[in-house]
């Protein structure tokens, strides 16, 4: 089995109570994860062919929030 980490998402939203130029994070982002089973052959030791047989979404990821200044 092998995994593989899916990148998030990140929503930005303006916000009038912040000044332009500040940032602030309201949910942190989390990468989600996929596992991979694949049947692999080896010939005297090296690895020389593969298939990926399925793959599993054991995580989803969690879009980052953040909020992004306008007040000029």
């Amino acid at each position: 089995q092998a995994y593989r980490y899916r990148h998030y998402d990140t929503e930005k939203t303006n916000d009038a109570s912040m000044f332009k130029g500040t940032t602030r994070v309201t949910r942190k982002g989390e990468k989600g994860e996929d596992t991979i089973t694949e049947l692999v052959t080896y010939i005297d030791g090296q690895r020389v062919t593969s298939q990926e047989v399925s793959r599993v979404r054991t995580k989803e990821p969690v879009t980052e929030k953040k909020l992004i200044g306008t007040i000029v």
